[in-house]
């Protein structure tokens, strides 16, 4: 192994902090190159159903408290837009996640994804990330709800199973069985880095929301409310999604070191080059 570092390609270590610290690196170098892309894309439906909720609510509607409050006592119309606007929004994720995976696994391995790439990717692994999606939040809120132990266990085992559907192109069932088996053997690895990310990202996101709690007519608080979704989904969501895209390639350098070069940086493994395609899927970058 030589000791020389390769210039723009994502370094790892063996400490416990090296996925965290990795992610924020990934974060960094590409914000310019995401936030291009997720901000139109969270924004889009965002304005689409303030639209919807602002036309559908009763004229002289007040919002005191998350409460909606109309002059005629009915405000069905006004629920339905923002149950309509919750939908949108979740459908938006999709490809706010896919296209935030593409942009930092390329700059893991030293690439850059434009904006327009990383924009096709995701409407490409749209359905397919869509689906995982939701197997990985049944699996962790049935595990939360049967008790608290298998729900750390399914967030825990579960956290790379979308880095494995994009790099790897696996998905559904598949993507949920490798990512427990590259999971397998790290727990506590993988468990730290998970707790790390999810605080990172959603500490900023409670503050924002706490910050922005406002009360007044229906336009202004739906209005607040759109532009904390934009950041949560644009700027800091995305954390956790660059800290599950280093934890992959970290677990997979420890269960697979043949799989990724090393030329270490304190003793840890750099990607040099492209992983080589999985047997069951061909070339994981299509």
């Amino acid at each position: 192994m030589n000791d020389t570092q390769t210039p723009g390609r994502l370094q790892f270590d063996r400490r416990w902090t090296s996925p965290v610290q990795q992610g924020l690196r990934l974060y960094a170098t590409s914000a310019w190159r995401l936030w291009a892309v997720l901000v139109p894309l969270s924004a889009a439906p965002a304005l689409l159903g303030f639209m919807a909720v602002v036309s559908a609510a009763p004229a002289g509607s007040t919002v005191l408290n998350g409460k909606i409050y109309a002059p005629d006592g009915s405000a069905t119309g006004y629920l339905d837009a923002r149950w309509l606007m919750v939908a949108l929004m979740f459908l938006a994720s999709a490809l706010v996640t896919a296209a935030a995976l593409r942009i930092f696994s390329e700059t893991a391995f030293g690439r850059q994804a434009q904006p327009d790439e990383a924009l096709s990717f995701a409407l490409r692994r749209f359905g397919a990330t869509l689906w995982l999606s939701i197997l990985v939040v049944v699996a962790v809120f049935v595990g939360f709800v049967a008790l608290l132990v298998p729900g750390i266990y399914a967030s825990t085992v579960l956290a790379v199973a979308l880095p494995v559907l994009v790099v790897e192109d696996r998905r559904g069932g598949a993507a949920l069985k490798r990512s427990r088996e590259l999971a397998k053997g790290h727990f506590g690895h993988t468990f730290s880095a998970v707790v790390a990310g999810g605080v990172m990202a959603g500490g900023p996101i409670i503050l924002v929301e706490l910050l922005l709690r406002v009360n007044g007519s229906v336009a202004s608080v739906t209005f607040v409310q759109v532009l904390v979704i934009v950041l949560v989904q644009a700027v800091f969501a995305p954390v956790a999604i660059a800290v599950s895209v280093a934890l992959y390639f970290d677990l997979r350098a420890r269960k697979e070191p043949g799989s990724v070069p090393f030329a270490p940086l304190t003793g840890a493994p750099t990607l040099a080059h492209p992983l080589p395609p999985t047997p069951e899927t061909g070339t994981p970058w299509s």
